[in-house]
């Protein structure tokens, strides 16, 4: 009988709750979103799962029943840790990120996956924003077939070009890529070490069933040889002699290793050796816990061993049972379960009970010694414990027994112990963490290997070492940075992915098909700095290897100081190390009593006098770093026991050592850190920091020897304290005072240009070098701050500020001379600041008497000048001649750009942000070397200008039309009051398009009469308007105010 739909569905609402109907039917239009969105990749979807499908069920379905409970993704193209984490995202998605993305997120704008900026590509294909699957299944539908790019950083045809075949669309290709490769690095740290339950049950059937199957064989019980290593544990090693005794088992040696007790230890076991099975080695000195079990088992005699520590104990049958189990199966190496049991109210409790896996153990240590038994052959395989070890020590064993046999896991108690207890005897309390890393470099990095392979490295070859964790954005730009100019045939860089998250890594592995000569070591395991950069080494093929933070920023022409250092015989060079302020982060290290070490000249201005000098330090840090492939193998690279200790100069001494060499700081190498580091305080990170400076000044102490104090009195200061808040991971920056009896002035350029990476593309910079070189001529010390740098921790040092002000406001020190020059801006200096100055100066005449004024006080006029020793005559640059030239960067259309292409002449332009403004072909650049530009000028048929519109309502003159007729170039200018005044009939001027078109054409038609008067202008504005006739005017304009103060 059928039954109506209608009495269906009642029936069924009788039957099961509301709230279950209400999910069903939500699964359903999740389902049918993700159906209609076409996003779905089933076959991928399949390839993601661990099991699959069952047989007749809709993988869509399956996938909103099952897969979206994880963080599996159907679609190659999303990821969903990356659109979870996206600052666009919501900070806490209520559903699983891709069904989100279909029914919000695309809507929304979100994007997908790291490599497809919806914005992007929307704005090239209007259409796509009416899709089904949104942009990104457009793309994956239509618009990889016209070749679309899918972002700005993707670019398909770079992508085919260096990938060559490439399956559907170039993200989606990339993406399945790149996501199998994260599955085959997944590594094992997903694995519980420990897990919360245990059939105690079943651990007791198999020991009945074990031990049945070992009484059948009927064979003589072998020997076992049980190893204690015991210090200063006099109660707790009786303890474990007392299990040993209590064993079920009978045919055991037991030798106890006494390893320099002073607490009547071995007095104590003394009496026990009455029983002949037990033996005492007493070592007068302490030699560490491999040394200790390596003498216990020089005197093994057993077919099998077992190890017990002092502070354990075993479960009375566990000798018995794993000598039946290794027996009945056959078995070289066996082990058992811990129980963990935290010793306290509610304490914590888990069971150590993996099961063996040969890659996981590589990667970490997942098996108690003390429930072990191996067979002694083994260690005549592959060696004894490593002496050279202080802590896991069994893991290194362990780990070189599984390459040789089989381990397995017996599923049975021996031992419990609390894993949580703190004692200060503990190893786990004394000895270093950072020999986990020592271990895991031992069976990382092959170094017979990297020595065999030191011949083949091409001379002349470089490769830049960088450790990524989770630093993708910071890494693509270091990158980006790196390759600009550089030799593809000889520097390459290398990446060492240490397990960064999925969308960071994918991130970081589209880095080797954009630049051919980077390659990206994806690991299965987070690591340390030290370990990481290490491998980074032993995989490079350059004769010089660099290593650089994630986040650097190189200046042009950085490397080759590098190189010849090495060259000329260093055992190691760094750079100058500047923040991204363009203060210093280190200019080599000093060392302070002790082996404290301290880089010197921090947060100094990058350009100070004793900055920029050339010097062989005692020590370098390891930020950046440049040496040779063969001194790096000799000294087997990094210590592994430093952690991400990042100014740690330990390798750069040990490479002085290793090569009797001088170490060398090169100044003239820049490298600037984009993210500044900063001093972690949880409670593991200051751990590590005492472990790292206990072990530097506990190895180097009686070896380096202080010379902070003369290293900086020989720059004319005295240290009076040491810092104990620096910012880095140990150790303490010195607090310094001049200390020279007569010195000249320290004058402190203000400058707007924000920070190091992008002062060069502002002229308030190479304004700034002209002046401070003018003062230097002067007898006096000169630096410039960038705006970051502005309130410097070391301004304290200076004498003089001298803000050119443009933008911003500067807020006076009371310590120091202050002086204002107005160069740019004046609408937006106010009464108020200009009154906290010593003098203010303006570089128009006008302003300067409408400024005098206002204020109620002198405002000197000072216009603007040129570097004579830069800008001045020279023949034109045979590859860049122009009929009509502007250099300078886009603010919108420039007003003399602007009026030229309405007059019908198409300038040719460099500068920035002019993508789109101009017609195709006008512009021909970014950035001309200020050192280029007068050879430019010279090249150039008539040279454009213009100003910033107060600028030209107050007369202020720009200094590019100083350097302009310096070089005696031939220019049209907009109309600036006073301008007659300085340059005459030379320089011509224009308020039209008409009137531009006419100066061009004067210019470019020059008679004789014009071109004399042009050279005298050259010369007039080279004497009368350098920078050395305004520095000469700022200097006496001190000394007066100096004088005034001493009279007050």
């Amino acid at each position: 009988m059928k039954l109506p739909v209608g009495r269906v569905r009642r029936l069924v609402k009788k039957v099961l709750p509301q709230a279950y109907l209400d999910d069903v039917a939500r699964r359903r239009r999740i389902a049918s979103a993700i159906r209609a969105s076409g996003l779905f990749d089933a076959a991928w979807y399949r390839e993601q799962l661990n099991e699959p499908i069952p047989a007749g069920v809709d993988p869509i379905d399956h996938y909103v029943m099952v897969g979206s409970a994880t963080d599996v993704s159907p679609n190659p193209c999303f990821v969903s840790e990356w659109y979870r984490d996206h600052p666009k995202s919501p900070k806490k998605l209520d559903v699983a990120p891709f069904i989100h993305y279909v029914n919000r997120g695309i809507a929304r704008g979100l994007s997908p996956h790291p490599l497809f900026d919806p914005e992007f590509y929307t704005e090239r294909h209007p259409d796509a924003a009416k899709h089904r699957g949104g942009p990104l299944g457009h793309y994956l539908e239509t618009g990889w077939k016209t070749g679309a790019q899918p972002s700005a950083a993707f670019d398909v045809d770079v992508y085919a070009a260096n990938v060559g075949d490439v399956q559907g669309p170039s993200l989606a290709d990339f993406a399945r890529r790149a996501r199998r490769l994260m599955r085959e690095t997944r590594g094992w740290e997903h694995l519980p070490r420990t897990a919360d339950t245990f059939d105690h049950e079943a651990a007791e059937a198999f020991k009945r069933r074990v031990l049945a199957e070992y009484a059948e064989r009927g064979e003589e019980p072998p020997l076992v040889t049980v190893v204690i290593p015991t210090k200063d544990r006099r109660d707790g090693v009786l303890t474990a002699i007392a299990s040993v005794v209590a064993q079920t088992y009978r045919n055991w040696q037991l030798v106890v290793v006494d390893d320099g007790s002073t607490d009547g230890t071995a007095e104590a076991i003394e009496p026990l050796l009455a029983d002949e099975r037990i033996e005492l080695v007493r070592r007068e000195r302490a030699g560490g816990v491999s040394a200790a079990r390596n003498a216990g088992l020089a005197l093994a005699r057993g077919e099998y061993v077992a190890y017990l520590d002092s502070d354990n104990i075993w479960t009375p049958d566990f000798l018995e049972v794993m000598v039946a189990f290794v027996r009945t199966r056959s078995l070289r190496f066996g082990y058992a379960v811990s129980e963990l049991l935290e010793e306290k109210k509610n304490g914590r409790r888990g069971y150590r009970s993996l099961p063996f896996n040969r890659a996981a153990l590589v990667e970490r240590n997942f098996i108690d010694c003390i429930v072990v038994l191996h067979e002694r052959s083994l260690l005549d395989e592959v060696g004894m414990f490593d002496e050279n070890l202080r802590r896991n020590v069994d893991w290194d064993l362990f780990i070189r027994m599984s390459a040789v046999t089989d381990f397995e896991l017996a599923p049975f108690v021996a031992t419990r112990y609390d894993a949580w207890e703190q004692r200060s005897d503990r190893i786990t309390i004394n000895e270093l963490f950072g020999y986990r890393f020592v271990i895991r470099a031992k069976h990382l990095v092959d170094w017979a290997a990297v020595d065999a392979g030191l011949a083949a490295r091409r001379p002349g070859t470089v490769s830049v070492v960088i450790h990524a964790g989770e630093e993708a954005q910071a890494v693509t730009a270091t990158v980006q940075r790196l390759m600009e100019g550089a030799d593809a045939d000889d520097l390459e860089v290398v990446i060492v992915d240490a397990k960064a998250d999925e969308a960071e890594a994918m991130r970081l592995q589209f880095l080797p098909i954009r630049f051919p000569n980077v390659r990206v070591l994806r690991q299965t395991q987070r690591l340390s700095t030290e370990l990481s950069r290490t491998i980074g080494a032993a995989y490079s093929t350059g004769e010089t290897i660099v290593f650089l933070t994630p986040a650097s920023w190189v200046e042009t022409g950085w490397l080759e100081p590098l190189t010849a250092a090495l060259a000329d015989g260093a055992a190691a060079a760094q750079p100058l190390v500047l923040l991204h302020d363009g203060t210093v982060w280190s200019a080599g290290v000093a060392f302070a009593r002790g082996a404290h070490p301290h880089s010197l000249f921090r947060r100094f201005p990058g350009d100070a006098h004793e900055v920029v000098a050339r010097s062989s330090p005692a020590g370098l840090s390891p930020v950046a770093l440049a040496v040779r492939a063969a001194d790096f193998a000799a000294v087997r690279g990094f210590d592994p026991l430093f952690v991400n200790d990042i100014d740690n100069p330990d390798l750069s001494l040990r490479l002085a050592r290793e090569t009797g060499r001088p170490l060398r700081y090169v100044p003239s190498s820049l490298v600037a850190l984009t993210e500044t580091p900063v001093r972690r305080t949880t409670a593991s990170a200051t751990t590590t920091a005492t472990d790292n400076q206990e072990l530097f000044t506990g190895r180097w102490q009686d070896t380096v020897a202080q010379d902070d104090v003369t290293v900086w009195g020989e720059r004319g200061y005295a240290i009076v304290g040491y810092d104990g808040a620096a910012p880095t991971h140990w150790g303490f920056d010195p607090i310094v005072v001049h200390d020279r009896p007569e010195r000249p002035l320290r004058w402190a350029i203000k400058i707007g240009a924000p920070d190091v990476e992008r002062r060069t593309n502002w002229g308030d910079w190479h304004y700034a070098i002209g002046l401070k070189e003018a003062l230097e001529r002067l007898g006096h010390e000169a630096v410039i701050d960038a705006k970051q740098a502005w309130y410097r921790p070391t301004s304290r040092l200076d004498d003089v500020a001298l803000v050119l002000r443009g933008v911003s406001v500067y807020t006076v020190n009371p310590q120091q001379i202050n002086l204002s020059w107005v160069i740019s801006h004046p609408e937006r200096v106010t009464r108020r600041e200009l009154a906290s100055f010593d003098a203010v100066f303006a570089a128009s005449t006008s302003l300067a008497r409408r400024m005098s004024t206002d204020l109620g006080a002198p405002v000197r006029p000072l216009l603007q000048a040129t570097d004579k020793y830069r800008f001045h005559p020279v023949p034109a640059d045979p590859r860049r001649r122009h009929d009509v030239l502007f250099v300078g960067n886009a603010r919108g259309m420039r007003a003399s750009v602007g009026a030229a292409l309405e007059a019908g002449i198409v300038p040719s332009v460099y500068g920035v942000r002019w993508r789109g403004l101009l017609p195709e072909g006008a512009w021909l650049g970014e950035y001309i070397p200020n050192e280029d530009l007068p050879a430019v000028y010279a090249g150039a048929g008539v040279v454009l200008n213009d100003h910033w519109e107060d600028m030209k309502a107050e007369g202020l003159m720009s200094n590019r039309l100083f350097d302009l007729a310096a070089c005696g170039a031939r220019i049209v200018t907009d109309v600036v009051p006073g301008i007659e005044d300085v340059f005459g009939d030379v320089v011509l001027t224009f308020s039209t398009p008409q009137e531009l078109a006419a100066a061009v054409n004067t210019q470019l038609a020059e008679t004789p009469e014009r071109a004399a008067a042009r050279e005298k202008l050259s010369e007039l504005v080279r004497r009368e308007h350098s920078f050395d006739a305004r520095a000469e005017e700022l200097v006496e304009t001190v000394r007066k105010l100096q004088a005034e103060r001493a009279v007050g």
